[in-house]
């Protein structure tokens, strides 16, 4: 697989923040629990199961499996796909009300890496299981593909140099805002 494949999960990130990945990726080899806040120890909880594939029992189920698309240039790992019902779901500790473009967007490329595989997809759905509910996604149609492929090119062409859009909101929830230039605001998870 080319070097220039895009992690699906950065694409979430990037809406969120692009200057979230260079900070990700700038820190990553230093200590976790420095740049790790409760969401993110949580969430790493709930995924543990998938990771280790022991989430479900059923046979039919296929757990963290690894995609790619050709086409897109994506790549990355599904939670559960299951075979039976053609269902694929991404597992997620808390969705906290609607779901954002990213949700969706991570949804989408996973939609399309599993069909240009050879997977029958036939629905879509975010599992939010601390509550233990399914958050159904409608299948991506022409205009969600052409979104996906506008935020890959987004991603593709952004330049870091360029001044940052800030929203103090997202701000406040990005681990890394204290180590970011763009904005002097404290995350959420530094106040005690």
């Amino acid at each position: 697989m080319p070097d220039n494949f895009i992690n699906i999960t950065a694409l979430n990130d990037f809406l969120f923040c692009p200057y979230s990945i260079y900070l990700h990726n700038a820190f990553m080899d230093m200590d976790e629990d420095i740049f790790v806040a409760a969401p993110q120890v949580k969430g790493k909880a709930a995924h543990k199961e998938i990771d280790s594939r022991t989430f479900s029992k059923n046979e039919n189920d296929v757990q963290s499996l690894k995609v790619f698309s050709n086409e897109l240039g994506l790549m990355g790992v599904i939670d559960l796909y299951r075979k039976d019902e053609k269902h694929l779901v991404e597992l997620k500790n808390k969705v906290g009300g609607s779901l954002f473009l990213g949700q969706k967007v991570q949804l989408w490329a996973q939609y399309y890496c599993l069909t240009e595989m050879g997977y029958q997809v036939e629905r879509i759905s975010i599992y939010e299981k601390s509550k233990g509910v399914f958050h159904n996604v409608k299948i991506p149609d022409s205009e969600d593909r052409s979104t996906l492929e506008n935020l890959i090119m987004k991603f593709r062409e952004f330049d870091f140099s360029q001044q940052m859009e800030i929203n103090t909101k997202k701000c406040t929830h990005c681990i890394y805002c204290n180590l970011c230039h763009f904005t002097d605001c404290d995350n959420v998870y530094n106040a005690d």
